[in-house]
């Protein structure tokens, strides 16, 4: 069987399509030469595309996507003939596997599978590895890459644009990142441990800059944080910015500290040091991966 195309389709949250990275680099190691495409949330599953990753990501909002779920009428013929293209697809979905597979299925020479979308509850494994078994049965002795996000040149030319015109960074700046927010406020570690993590910066270096990310859910964590921290900090928050606009300003920073999010996921996929604390998850399953990563457990 030709496994030359690749399609891997996951609706999840920022940090989950991030960790989905580690698959597919997998693929890529063992197929150099494959294309391979996601499909989900748009500006998330962009976050994929690079060189040793995707080459494509498309939206899983597309003309007869519901058809793909609607009884036994046919799927329709715009979506038939793109899911025909590929050699391969695997799905992370909630439920219904087997009569996904059936329905994904367009020829017999396809490889289709259906995957949980998470662990079995209880199940002690990371989710990296959850998703790197739908492999197995292909490519049964892969190894799991760390997760990563490969940026363009481009993306990185304006940021350092934004940070230096915009915000007057100079050389010589310690710019330290924090996410103090969470799309789940159980998720959200008290703000006194991010005013530490600056703090123990400000002890060591001459200029720190704390680089905070705003997302559309964490007006009132930044507010917090941005109160609670002395006047005379001369404070960034980057915010109304793309998931890879956020991703190429923090390549710039030095460190980032955060609540159990995607924003802690794509710094550590950078390679940054990163502090990641956990008040409501389970770190075995969800801690972002790497000998960079700290992970503070507060449970």
């Amino acid at each position: 069987m030709e496994m030359n195309r690749w399609l891997f389709i996951r609706n999840g949250g920022i940090g989950d399509t991030v960790l989905l990275s580690s698959t597919v680099q997998a693929v890529r190691l063992q197929k150099p030469d494959s294309w391979i495409e996601l499909m989900g949330i748009q500006e998330r599953v962009e976050l994929l595309v690079g060189p040793g990753l995707a080459n494509r990501a498309v939206s899983f909002e597309r003309p007869g996507i519901e058809t793909l779920f609607a009884g036994n009428e046919p799927v329709a013929g715009e979506l038939r003939e793109y899911l025909t293209s590929f050699d391969a697809i695997i799905y992370y979905a909630g439920k219904d596997h087997a009569r996904l597979e059936q329905r994904l299925r367009m020829r017999d020479t396809q490889f289709v599978h259906v995957h949980p979308a998470l662990p079995e509850p209880g199940q002690p494994i990371h989710i990296t590895q959850h998703y790197l078994n739908a492999l197995y049965e292909i490519f049964p002795k892969c190894g799991c890459p760390s997760p990563r996000i490969v940026l363009r040149d481009n993306e990185l030319d304006a940021a350092l644009h934004r940070l230096v015109l915009e915000w007057g960074v100079q050389t010589g700046s310690y710019l330290s990142a924090m996410h103090p927010g969470a799309g789940n406020f159980e998720k959200r570690a008290p703000i006194d441990l991010f005013i530490q993590f600056v703090r123990l910066k400000m002890d060591r270096f001459p200029i720190v800059r704390p680089v905070i990310i705003q997302g559309p859910a964490d007006e009132e964590s930044v507010d917090a944080l941005r109160w609670a921290l002395p006047q005379s900090v001369d404070v960034i928050v980057l915010k109304d910015l793309s998931l890879r606009e956020i991703a190429a300003c923090l390549d710039f920073c030095n460190d980032f500290a955060g609540n159990d999010s995607g924003v802690a996921h794509i710094a550590a996929a950078l390679g940054k040091p990163t502090t990641v604390f956990f008040t409501a998850s389970e770190p075995r399953l969800w801690a972002p991966l790497g000998s960079h990563v700290c992970v503070k457990d507060l449970r």
